[in-house]
């Protein structure tokens, strides 16, 4: 058995080294400490969002980025494209979790549209590679008004494309019939596809506003 004073010891240095962890472990990141917003960033996003349906919505989504717009609808326009995708990737993950745990508990018709849902919103974020790029080359200083009008029709193209790929997860569950629909499963599938139209439809909107 080990002395005494030995054992006081070494819980003298757990206790000092668990302080050190919990104290390292409540330091907040950098990030929390950026500037706030300046009154024309902040107008420019009012502005910018009431052209869309989701004002508040766009607002509160758009918000923490709003020092990084520059006045730019194009700048605004490629952080609400890229909200859409990440809320895209966020459905997919919980649609693949409820396949895992189960499947909608329907039967085979239930489980096959939840599954071409899987598909749906797989195909929808596919459409990244094709939005941002766009967006990039309307960032692009001295770019041609034909390059920039390309460009900017392949971004509403590709956001459409993802938009009507949402739908037909919605269209899914419907055509799987009544029991499917109103399982718990399928209202769930069906309220996380209109929370992702919503950021559809403010990229779309913020997108078509964009001026060349």
């Amino acid at each position: 058995m080990a002395p005494a004073a030995n054992i006081s010891h070494l819980l003298n240095i757990v206790v000092i080294l668990a302080t050190f962890a919990i104290g390292t472990s409540t330091v907040k990141p950098s990030s929390q400490f950026a500037a706030a917003p300046s009154s024309a960033a902040e107008a420019f996003l009012h502005s910018r969002c009431g052209t869309t349906k989701y004002v508040s919505v766009c607002y509160n989504a758009l918000l923490p980025f709003v020092n990084t717009f520059n006045g730019s609808q194009v700048k605004i326009s490629s952080v609400a494209t890229s909200v859409v995708f990440g809320k895209l990737r966020a459905f997919l993950v919980e649609l693949q979790r409820l396949q895992a745990a189960g499947g909608t508990g329907t039967g085979r018709r239930g489980d096959q549209a939840l599954g071409a849902c899987v598909h749906d919103v797989g195909m929808g974020i596919d459409e990244e590679t094709e939005a941002m790029p766009y967006l990039r080359v309307l960032e692009t200083p001295g770019i041609s008004k034909e390059k920039a009008k390309h460009a900017l029709f392949n971004v509403q193209s590709s956001i459409s494309g993802v938009a009507s790929f949402s739908e037909s997860c919605i269209e899914d569950f419907v055509d799987a019939g009544d029991v499917t629909l109103g399982s718990p499963v399928g209202k769930k599938v069906v309220a996380m596809t209109r929370n992702c139209n919503m950021y559809i439809d403010i990229a779309l909107h913020l997108v078509a506003s964009i001026k060349m």
